[in-house]
């Protein structure tokens, strides 16, 4: 596959809303979605990648059906909310001998790179928030660590956060506590697990 450019939105925030869609039509679904941009058009998806369309939506009135080309999960249907054919794929490989085992369809050498991705938007939310460090971060996946966080780099981090109305006054009490970045980017990314549990190296 050649390479590509991923953005990543969390936290409210949202890509630019395709031209090519309707006034009412939702970009999406409610629990996200991807939009996925090509040489020839765009396809938009709902969360995990549910009920894919072209742009404009339209374009799938004369839209035929690939032949599936990818195994299927037994008992799948393509909606990840009401069956656990996922899961149940996932146990079924972990109890067949290796000798005689059918991969699982997300196995880990397909789903451990794929979580590494997920996981730097969900720190890069955590280290670019409200108090953090304001700039793109690098990542270097060989090595698993951020090469642009210097040692003495802070970030805060909300400890306390409330608010209350006294007689129709607003009130809000915010407190912060500071830790260098560095240090907390390295235990988010590899964890301190308690009684010395340790994850496995990542798959090349």
């Amino acid at each position: 596959m050649p390479e590509l450019a991923v953005h990543w939105y969390d936290g409210g925030l949202l890509p630019d809303r395709p031209e090519k869609l309707k006034d009412g039509e939702m970009m999406g679904d409610s629990n996200g979605g991807i939009i996925l941009v090509g040489t020839k058009g765009k396809i938009m998806t709902g969360c995990y990648g549910m009920n894919p369309t072209l742009l404009p939506t339209s374009k799938m009135a004369g839209f035929k059906q690939p032949e599936p080309s990818i195994p299927r999960i037994k008992g799948g249907n393509g909606n990840i909310w009401d069956t656990n054919a996922h899961e149940q794929d996932w146990i079924r490989a972990c109890k067949e001998s290796p000798e005689n085992r059918t991969e699982a369809s997300s196995n880990f050498r397909f789903s451990g790179p794929f979580n590494e991705m997920v996981v730097m938007g969900v720190l890069a939310v955590r280290l670019l928030g409200l108090q953090g460090l304001h700039r793109e971060l690098q990542w270097d996946g060989e090595n698993m660590q951020f090469t642009n966080i210097s040692p003495t780099d802070k970030i805060s981090i909300v400890t306390h956060d409330e608010y209350t109305v006294i007689d129709g006054d607003p009130k809000f009490d915010r407190r912060f506590a500071e830790f260098n970045a560095l240090e907390m980017a390295n235990e988010w990314i590899r964890h301190t697990y308690e009684n010395g549990f340790t994850l496995p190296e990542m798959p090349k």
